[in-house]
């Protein structure tokens, strides 16, 4: 992408868009979601004028043409990447890239920002990115409520929104502790059957979030953290009697949580502190599913203050196109058994050797 003053007017410039993805990010921006290009006016104090095929037209104050250029520059790469394009990235540039006059084109992911969410901690970008829509609303849920319900199929970035919103949250002092739960219940099996200490017992059902853990600091890097109680990883019935303040908590997992244990892990929740539950209710691993806690607990308390909800669809799979087509068939009512045709009922069951 380059940026030129258009008809030798100062004040008016070009952005062309060099590359197929380029082209197909502003057509996304211009044509398919126009409430994009308007809050990037807002963003930049730009006005846009005419959108062609491989550039557009805007203008505005001299200083803001390296922020234009580099904002572009980057949802361009982001686009490539795959990712899903929202007005709270655009908004995000906007604060960060107007705030670095002397370093237009420092990295977007460099800093943290740190506002004020009603009635608990602030909230942080944290180097996240949403891929779908249902991610940065996921996002924006958490920003906004103390406790929130991330419910949906496996592959649609759950857990990843909730580990590293908690993770910006620790990073920016928002909060002192981060805190990880799941149940010790996986497919019939229970912690007592592993080998070793409670810590060797409970890796194999944390592994998902140690993987998280390492993308934000580094293989191993978050050790200390650990070691020094700031960040905590346990099995929901290590919550029993305790208070967690100045903390974000994640439940993960929580349709394997019984309803007593989830009642339990939601009355947790101290001062200046946000709670985050996820779940998939299509694999309750609870012998008995009619016990499983989390849609009980979305059912009573979604609506109420201070509380969201979303839901995850299997268009939200991020993992691969694979993974959206198994959620979308296991999904289907099985089909009814066929009866044998006729001719071969009623009669005397066959003894042939082979």
């Amino acid at each position: 992408m380059t940026a030129q003053p258009a008809q030798n007017d100062s004040a008016v410039y070009t952005v062309e868009f060099v590359t197929e993805k380029d082209r197909e990010m502003a057509r996304v921006m211009f044509q398919s979601r126009p409430g994009l290009s308007k809050q990037f006016e807002k963003s930049f104090d730009i006005k846009f004028y005419e959108h062609h095929e491989g550039s557009v037209t805007y203008s505005g104050a001299a200083e803001q043409v390296a922020k234009v250029q580099d904002a572009f520059k980057r949802l361009g790469g982001m686009f490539a990447q795959g990712t899903f394009l929202s007005k709270n990235i655009i908004k995000d540039l906007g604060v960060q890239l107007n705030a670095r006059k002397a370093s237009p084109m420092a990295e977007f992911n460099a800093a943290n920002q740190n506002t004020k969410s009603p009635g608990g901690p602030g909230s942080s970008s944290s180097h996240f990115v949403p891929k779908t829509q249902a991610q940065a609303d996921f996002s924006t849920l958490i920003d906004n409520n103390d406790l929130s319900f991330g419910t949906g199929p496996a592959g649609t970035g759950k857990t990843h929104v909730a580990v590293v919103k908690g993770i910006g949250l620790l990073k920016s002092g928002a909060v002192k502790k981060l805190l990880l739960a799941r149940p010790a219940q996986e497919s019939g099996e229970k912690l007592g059957f592993l080998p070793g200490s409670a810590n060797d017992k409970l890796a194999p059902y944390m592994r998902p979030i140690y993987d998280e853990l390492d993308k934000a600091y580094g293989p191993g890097k978050w050790q200390k953290l650990m070691s020094d109680s700031v960040i905590e990883i346990a099995p929901i019935g290590f919550m029993r009697g305790r208070t967690f303040t100045d903390a974000f908590i994640i439940v993960d997992e929580a349709q394997n949580c019984s309803i007593e244990q989830l009642k339990m892990a939601l009355t947790r929740i101290g001062e200046n502190s946000k709670m985050v539950v996820t779940g998939d209710e299509s694999q309750i691993d609870l012998d008995d599913k009619s016990r499983s806690g989390l849609m009980w607990a979305v059912g009573k308390l979604e609506g109420k203050p201070g509380i969201g909800v979303q839901e995850f669809k299997a268009v939200d799979v991020v993992r691969s196109k694979i993974v959206q087509t198994i959620v979308d068939a296991l999904a289907e009512e099985p089909a009814a058994a066929k009866p044998a045709p006729k001719s071969q009922q009623n009669q005397a069951p066959r003894n042939d050797r082979y």
